[in-house]
């Protein structure tokens, strides 16, 4: 009868108070404390490190510790279980294929922010015919991309395009600009150094308007099948961080300095431009976004897979109901 009485008080304070999000969950949390993985320190990972050092994960009774992990290593990590969730590309598909029992329980973004650069003089896609292109390791979305934009122009990686593979972003830069390859698949901010610096544009995939889950967040089916509560409370503190994004340019931009080591103004505000264009408000996985990565892999797994296999929507479906629905009204139901 107390915790009746209690819960009834709450919601009367709240709706006294006019706030206009949810309170918090007041779920009995599974667990307390989640290791975390992101794969880089670029626009994309931003709301997560703002959910870490304003303190809304906290708010949601959650101790999240962030280490910065390659997509392969995330991935593994989820299966050993020294990673609760990895904010991984889609080489988790990839990796699910193989075997492995993860799956996508959210996408903060589903746009591509990647570009494909080269040395001055070339061109287009085609032009790449016995060059090296480097990227972030194997079975990674710019991996993804790298094969289906090439056999789009009837080249074949492996064979006609050497890939020179690297443990994300920052070495494929530097690989690139010290003139190991002739050309290199990156996002922001290694692709807004580039082209600001004059490099020609192959291939820009936020033009071509590919929604591909970059990142998600993945769990192991098992850890998500005996979590829900805490998970919930992870997708409410993440939310409120997207919030905090849009509504605090300062804040954000000053998040990617520090944690991409970006002193540049310009670049700071075109990659926060990009990032309007590729936080998601409502973190549904959308299974056209796993059909597109199915697709491009091509192989006889892949075409048998089915993108339900995948992600399991309903703990972002219940949260975007009770909670994100308040904090982006008229645009997340």
């Amino acid at each position: 009868m107390r915790g009746l009485l209690v819960s009834v008080c709450a919601l009367l304070l709240l709706a006294a108070c006019g706030g206009t999000a949810a309170a918090p969950s007041a779920a009995a949390l599974e667990r307390d404390t989640l290791r975390v993985g992101v794969a880089g320190s670029g626009i994309s990972a931003v709301p997560l490190r703002i959910a870490v050092d304003q303190g809304y994960f906290k708010k949601h009774g959650l101790n999240v510790t962030v280490s910065t992990v390659g997509g392969a290593v995330g991935n593994q990590a989820i299966v050993s279980g020294s990673l609760d969730i990895d904010h991984g590309s889609a080489s988790m598909i990839t990796a699910h294929l193989a075997g492995a029992d993860s799956i996508y329980m959210a996408a903060p973004t589903n746009k591509s922010p990647n570009m494909l650069f080269g040395k001055k003089g070339l061109t287009s896609v085609a032009d790449l015919k016995g060059k090296t292109v480097s990227l972030a390791g194997p079975g990674t979305t710019r991996d993804i991309f790298l094969h289906a934009a090439a056999r789009k122009v009837g080249l074949e990686v492996g064979k006609d395009v050497k890939a020179l593979y690297s443990a994300g972003d920052p070495s494929a830069l530097a690989a690139f600009l010290s003139g190991q390859s002739d050309a290199a698949l990156v996002a922001p901010p290694a692709s807004t150094q580039l082209q600001s610096e004059g490099y020609p544009v192959l291939l820009d995939f936020p033009k071509e308007g590919l929604h591909v889950i970059e990142p998600g967040m993945i769990v192991a089916r098992q850890f998500f099948q005996r979590n829900p509560n805490t998970l919930k409370a992870y997708l409410m503190g993440y939310l409120d961080a997207v919030k905090r994004a849009f509504d605090d340019p300062a804040l954000a931009k000053k998040t990617e300095s520090m944690s991409a080591q970006i002193d540049d103004p310009n670049v700071l505000e075109s990659d926060y431009q990009m990032g309007l264009q590729t936080w998601n408000k409502n973190m549904a996985v959308d299974p056209a976004d796993i059909q597109l990565v199915l697709d491009a892999v091509g192989d006889a797994k892949a075409k048998a897979a089915q993108p339900a296999d995948f992600y399991d929507n309903s703990y972002i479906d219940a949260v975007n109901r009770g909670y994100a629905s308040k904090l982006f009204p008229g645009e997340v139901r």
